[in-house]
């Protein structure tokens, strides 16, 4: 609506399925590919599309990177519950963070910590 613009034609304007647009906009979608948000970037505005977990996408490699500094990679593996591998993968954005790994950064208060 804000676009003025249906989901089918800024589907098509930027490239992604009707179906993943309407996931992303009624929030049923776990995670989003950084990809897709940067498509959708070009036409939406960062504060209209971006919650606090599609902020942490944009800036995933740097966020993790410094959160592995400081508790190290298979301390802060062990504490959000995942492997180790995983989370190397996502600190070097091989693989985007599920919303649900997100949530338990945020739940262990890692990020506010970090100030980042």
């Amino acid at each position: 609506m804000l676009t003025g613009m249906s989901q089918k034609e800024l589907a098509k304007k930027v490239g992604i399925s009707r179906s993943v647009l309407n996931e992303v906009e009624a929030g049923y979608r776990d995670k989003i590919l950084r990809p897709t948000l940067l498509k959708l970037l070009t036409v939406l505005d960062k504060d209209i599309l971006c919650d606090d977990y599609y902020r942490f996408v944009l800036e995933q490699e740097e966020k993790l990177k410094l959160l592995v500094e400081k508790y190290g990679l298979r301390k802060l593996a062990r504490m959000i519950g995942v492997d180790a591998s995983s989370l190397d993968h996502w600190k070097r954005g091989d693989y985007q963070i599920s919303r649900r790994y997100f949530e338990k950064i945020l739940e262990l208060n890692l990020l506010s910590q970090d100030k980042t």
